[in-house]
């Protein structure tokens, strides 16, 4: 063998281990991408499917002010396992509250609320002896928004 030969030949395995480094480092970023992504849809999931559930067990007394609803707010009875339940979600200084239980804390989380009557979206609800038909949720968690109805019947 000549040394020409066997600089082509190092060149070559070179050329072939840079690729395949490349293609290493790659692959490992867009798992590591792959599952940050796959964790924020998980949470904001389950946080819909909390809400969700809560808000389709929800119930209205003929008096009072039960059903009460702001931007970041919201504050209702619902059917328990005790009987009636009061439920409050709050955020507040990047965690959301649920009965002062904090479901999550990230400074990249935020979840608003808008409440549905008659085909029409309301910024608030406090209306005595009645619920919205439904409560339009936004939540901005990761660089994406997602938006859900949910009807309280």
């Amino acid at each position: 063998m000549t040394l020409i030969e066997l600089l082509v030949a190092l060149a070559i395995a070179a050329f072939i281990g840079g690729s395949l480094l490349g293609l290493l480092v790659g692959t490992t970023r867009s798992r590591e991408f792959s599952e940050s992504v796959a964790l924020e849809n998980q949470v904001v999931r389950g946080i819909l499917e909390l809400l969700s559930s809560d808000l389709r067990s929800s119930f209205q007394t003929q008096t009072g002010l039960n059903f009460v609803g702001e931007k970041t707010r919201l504050s209702f009875l619902k059917v328990g396992k005790e009987g009636l339940e009061k439920v409050d979600y709050e955020l507040k200084n990047g965690k959301l509250l649920r009965n002062e239980e904090v479901i999550i804390e990230d400074k990249d989380f935020s979840i608003s609320f808008r409440f549905v009557k008659n085909k029409s979206f309301l910024e608030a609800w406090e209306t005595p002896g009645d619920k919205p038909d439904g409560v339009e949720v936004e939540i901005k968690y990761g660089g994406a928004i997602y938006r859900k109805i949910i009807l309280t019947y």
